[in-house]
């Protein structure tokens, strides 16, 4: 699957298409008490939480491919083994390409998730009314926004495949003399970071920044 297309470096020792991968299953917070002979039910609980995630992650990435016009190769939205997905393209013509390739899910995901989470705290007086009287499907419904907006905002930050494609791409441009590979080079690096930082729960941690910026917002 690698190719070299004529607006590629022929000679460049880096591939010519690049992965995008989702983060893939979730890191929730377990007891340490949950018995071993479960872990499997928790696993596979996890990997279809975050499906709507993972989908909409690999929909960032190749809507933006088919925005700035790069070869899409291979796409998979979702594997239940993995759990993750991916979006195998050939590398644009131009470094800004690839960088918002790079930013799509966490635009997409990030506005899709603000979206629903706004959307449950608008209606959240309202559905406390309503359940109080005995009607519970706008409850119901929040639930549901809020579960889905849970779901997509833990795969809005860019991946480790993600930041590890822009970074290979952004040193070939800047031995060609590109300057945007300037800039290119230490967002990479911090996305890299930000993927190190997962094991401290930061995707978490971003969720409810999202969160807090619904509920705040105004009407």
């Amino acid at each position: 699957m690698i190719i070299a297309p004529r607006f590629f470096n022929a000679k460049a020792k880096r591939p010519t298409v690049q992965w995008h991968h989702a983060p893939g299953t979730l890191r929730i917070p377990l007891a340490g008490c949950v018995r071993r002979e479960a872990g499997w039910i928790i696993v596979r609980l996890q990997s279809y939480f975050a499906l709507p995630g993972v989908v909409i992650h690999e929909l960032g990435h190749y809507l933006l491919c088919r925005l700035v016009g790069a070869r899409v190769q291979e796409v998979v939205f979702f594997e239940p083994a993995g759990p993750s997905g991916y979006v195998v393209h050939a590398i644009p013509r131009h470094l800004r390409q690839h960088l918002i390739i790079v930013a799509g899910p966490l635009l997409l995901n990030s506005a899709l998730s603000f979206l629903l989470f706004r959307a449950a705290a608008a209606t959240s007086g309202l559905a406390a009314a309503e359940l109080s009287r005995g009607l519970p499907l706008r409850a119901v419904q929040n639930v549901l926004a809020a579960l889905l907006g849970t779901s997509i905002a833990l795969q809005a930050i860019p991946s480790h495949a993600d930041a590890r494609s822009l970074w290979d791409v952004a040193l070939d441009r800047l031995e060609s003399g590109n300057l945007l590979a300037l800039f290119a080079l230490p967002v990479a690096f911090l996305l890299l970071a930000i993927n190190h930082l997962r094991r401290f729960w930061i995707d978490w941690l971003y969720l409810l920044a999202l969160v807090g910026l619904a509920a705040w917002f105004p009407v």
